[in-house]
């Protein structure tokens, strides 16, 4: 009988081990973790999102053609987290705003959307819900083994 249990219970945790790798499997899946990370500001759960190994591509719109390293950058893990982790560059760019709420960043256009889903553009990217579909705010997904991870933000910032 315990076996039986014993056996039971592991069959369970595999399913909710395959339903758990299986919900972040599709670029859709991770948009939503995404938009709910950056609404909790739940720094973990942003973090994860993000490839360990290469570097993914933030994009400033704004200083497009302008010769200006903040126009594309490519950002790694460890200065991602680094930031995060210090509170510090790119953590007041993409989840909080600086300066005591007077500089804007990219989690803003999630909090006044309320968090509504992303409209998906193509197979993997995806915009702020009733923006143009040549907005300049999205995020690109890239499939790295079996998840999903960024490989681009685009955000317009001063």
């Amino acid at each position: 009988m315990r076996v039986v249990k014993i056996f039971l219970v592991c069959i369970c945790l595999q399913f909710v081990f395959v339903g758990a790798a299986k919900a972040q499997s599709t670029p859709d899946a991770s948009m939503q973790k995404f938009v709910k990370a950056l609404l909790d500001k739940d720094r973990n759960s942003f973090l994860t999102l993000f490839s360990k190994t290469k570097s993914f591509q933030l994009t400033n719109p704004m200083n497009e053609g302008a010769v200006s390293p903040h126009w594309k950058s490519q950002v790694t893990y460890e200065e991602l987290s680094g930031d995060f982790k210090k509170k510090d560059g790119l953590y007041w760019l993409l989840m909080e705003r600086a300066d005591n709420g007077e500089m804007d960043c990219f989690a803003d256009a999630v909090v006044t959307t309320d968090g509504k889903k992303w409209r998906k553009i193509g197979s993997n990217k995806f915009i702020p819900p009733m923006s143009d579909v040549k907005s300049p705010t999205f995020v690109v997904w890239r499939k790295e083994g079996k998840a999903w991870v960024v490989a681009e933000i685009s955000y317009p910032s001063a």
